[in-house]
């Protein structure tokens, strides 16, 4: 049987991470067999690809200078923070900086080395030598390593994120495996070509300007996930923050430069998607804001009828409520839903009622669900004043009192009922109480009384 051919052995030994990189260019180029993109590569083709790669990642590894932080991460796994590591440890990531151009004076590297230097002042110069490159030794690993000479990690090159996360994989450092970056092939847009359309795709969605755009910078990176093996550009438009960043724009493009949605759940939408959501979130809270001030100006011209166990004006929201936060009223009794209008709703232990309220601040602050008023009913305006008229010629007085309206479906008839209460508001326990008085009902079309009589309690 023919021996098969040890490419590793022929190039070099290749770093893991590329044979990583490998089997998932291999499993790429087999999913554009089977679905048919390209022509079907031979046996001979893959073979020389596989080659091509393994000769490029022997190459790429050895122009790595960051065996000092692969160090770090063995040190990691081995023996856990940084105060547990011991002086051989520490002396051996120091000569692995050394090896890799860090800047280690010669005198320092010698002390360290001497048999006669003591323990303990070897040990402090370790710490003084790492803490200078790195900071605090409470928060020195090999991650923090990493930020402090490549800057914030959205930053870094595809070269640093592929060789670092494989790494951490190697090791059993890295808990996310769904996303792995890869290295862009022969064939592939430029990154500054991908940089360039995800910018332009952000600016027509956005409507916004070059200079507009200038302030951001780019995070690219390219990569395939663990359910989805074609590789994908992902480009973070963000802006640097002290030790860290934010994110403004995010756009997903496929390897050939075409802006793509987010299938896996990742979180991100296109630019289009993303310029809709944004525009319904502030048509929500456009909205949410215009109920604040009409439901504010609702309490307002409410203030006559406000209860205040402690005297004066009292203007606020059931969440606001006072006697809320005094335990009387609990919130979460008060509050069946989470809704915009649970949250608006003027706090009705404090108002004397919502039964005062207009029909259409009771829909519009969701108070109950009575029909609309049509076109051809009178008004409920027109409504009060009929039944205030009705009861003033009965001989009723209605000095002080507030009128409450209602719509309703009477056997089969739409009709006004509207009625005048007086506030009570000695209950002392944070309730309030509705005396009842009078009740008239009336025919909604014609404005027909129907009925006017003394009430019982409603309240």
């Amino acid at each position: 049987m023919k021996k098969e051919m040890d490419f590793s052995r022929a190039f070099g030994r290749a770093d893991e991470r590329f044979r990583n990189c490998v089997e998932t260019t291999l499993a790429f180029a087999r999913a554009k067999e089977e679905m048919k993109v390209k022509k079907k590569l031979s046996a001979g083709m893959l073979a020389i690809a596989l080659l091509l790669l393994l000769a490029m990642g022997t190459a790429l590894a050895l122009s790595y200078h960051w065996n000092h932080i692969e160090k770090a991460m063995d040190l990691a796994v081995e023996s856990g923070a940084y105060f547990e590591w011991s002086l051989h440890e520490k002396i051996s990531l120091i000569e692995e900086m050394k090896k890799d151009g860090l800047d280690i004076s010669e005198e320092e590297w010698q002390r360290l080395l001497q048999e006669e230097t003591d323990e303990k002042e070897k040990l402090a110069l370790a710490d003084k030598i790492l803490t200078r490159h790195y900071g605090d030794e409470d928060f020195l690993y090999y991650y923090t390593m990493a930020e402090k000479e490549w800057g914030i990690p959205v930053a870094w090159t595809l070269e640093q994120k592929h060789w670092f996360y494989q790494m951490e994989r190697q090791k059993g450092l890295y808990m996310d495996n769904s996303w792995i970056d890869l290295l862009p092939e022969e064939g592939d847009i430029p990154r500054e070509k991908a940089v360039e359309i995800a910018r332009d795709a952000i600016m027509e969605a956005f409507d916004l300007k070059e200079e507009e755009m200038e302030v951001y910078q780019a995070g690219i990176s390219f990569f395939i996930t663990d359910t989805c093996a074609l590789p994908r550009w992902c480009i973070d438009f963000y802006l640097p923050r002290e030790n860290s960043w934010q994110t403004f724009y995010t756009v997903l493009l496929t390897r050939e430069g075409e802006v793509t949605g987010d299938y896996e759940n990742l979180g991100i939408r296109t630019p289009e998607e993303a310029r809709k959501k944004k525009d319904e979130r502030e048509a929500r809270e456009k909205m949410a804001d215009e109920w604040q001030i009409r439901g504010q100006k609702k309490l307002e011209d409410m203030e006559s009828v406000f209860y205040n166990p402690n005297g004066g004006k009292n203007y606020h929201f059931l969440p606001d409520c006072p006697m809320v936060k005094k335990e009387f009223l609990p919130l979460q009794e008060l509050k069946k839903t989470e809704s915009d209008f649970q949250r608006l709703t003027p706090c009705p232990a404090c108002v004397n009622n919502h039964d005062y309220w207009s029909l259409e601040d009771k829909i519009l602050y969701g108070c109950g669900n009575w029909p609309l008023p049509e076109e051809n009913w009178i008004s409920a305006a027109e409504a009060v004043e009929r039944a205030r008229k009705a009861l003033e010629d009965m001989g009723y007085p209605l000095e002080g009192l507030y009128p409450a309206v209602y719509s309703h479906n009477m056997e089969e008839r739409m009709v006004w009922q509207v009625y005048f209460d007086l506030l009570v508001i000695d209950s002392g326990d944070g309730n309030v109480y509705i005396e009842p008085i009078y009740s008239v009902v009336m025919d909604a079309e014609t404005g027909e009384i129907l009925r006017a009589h003394e009430n019982q309690s409603n309240g």
